[in-house]
């Protein structure tokens, strides 16, 4: 259920991965690795840039978005689809690794960004997407203590955002040159509270029951209005220097 309504409401990552690939340009023939491809929205996108004669390789550790990614595969015969992380990826030497709202989700990023910087070719490039600093407005928030102390205690404990200083000096301890930092506020309307609601639902993996009594008043309270959210968004690409 989680992985069939994230591939119906995640336009917002998708939105941020195509900026990515506006700026990295993966071209011909190239092979691209996609971590957190999610269900393979972004990763269909990826393909038709590098036609035929290259690659794409998307992994995400939930089985259930790349059921669904491998289902939606048909005519892009240039992807491969598995399970699996940053940690577990297929070991390569990429043009390319973009990973788009996944890095908040990993705790320790020293092991994640040595592990990309050696599976890139010289010259080649990671582009990522994340949050600046906090990944959650206040109204989710609030949404997680009505659900409870269970879900709350174990929805703030899964998500460790750094600032964009902090990403800087990790990528360049690790040896990438920094062509890209950017942060800004990335502002969104939902139609209504349950948009706003089946999206974080998604995001987090089901964590929380979006029919928990607890949100009752929650929906009276905004019937028939629509949800503005905004965040600190993040954008980096590094690139791995000529030898």
């Amino acid at each position: 259920m989680e992985a069939s309504v994230y591939h119906e409401t995640s336009d917002y990552q998708l939105e941020d991965g195509i900026k990515l690939l506006e700026i990295i340009c993966p071209g011909l023939n190239e092979k691209v690795l996609d971590i957190g491809c999610g269900t393979g929205r972004l990763s269909k996108v990826i393909s038709k840039r590098v036609g035929n004669g290259g690659k794409v390789i998307g992994v995400d550790p939930d089985e259930e978005r790349i059921k669904i990614a491998i289902n939606e595969r048909k005519g892009y015969n240039n992807i491969q689809f598995m399970v699996g992380s940053d940690q577990t990826f297929p070991e390569d030497k990429y043009d390319a690794i973009v990973s788009t709202d996944v890095f908040h989700w990993i705790k320790d990023k020293e092991p994640l960004f040595k592990r990309i910087y050696d599976n890139l070719k010289p010259g080649g490039k990671l582009g990522f997407t994340t949050f600046d600093g906090n990944a959650r407005p206040d109204l989710l928030i609030e949404i997680f203590r009505l659900c409870g102390p269970k879900t709350y205690e174990a929805a703030m404990s899964c998500v460790y955002c750094d600032t964009g200083q902090k990403y800087k000096e990790l990528a360049a301890a690790i040896g990438f040159d920094v062509m890209l930092l950017d942060v800004k506020a990335r502002k969104n309307i939902f139609p209504n509270l349950d948009a706003f609601i089946d999206f974080f639902y998604a995001v987090y993996y089901g964590m929380f029951d979006r029919d928990d009594p607890g949100l009752n008043d929650l929906k009276e309270r905004y019937k028939g209005q629509p949800v503005p959210m905004e965040l600190q968004r993040l954008t980096m690409i590094l690139t791995k220097p000529l030898e």
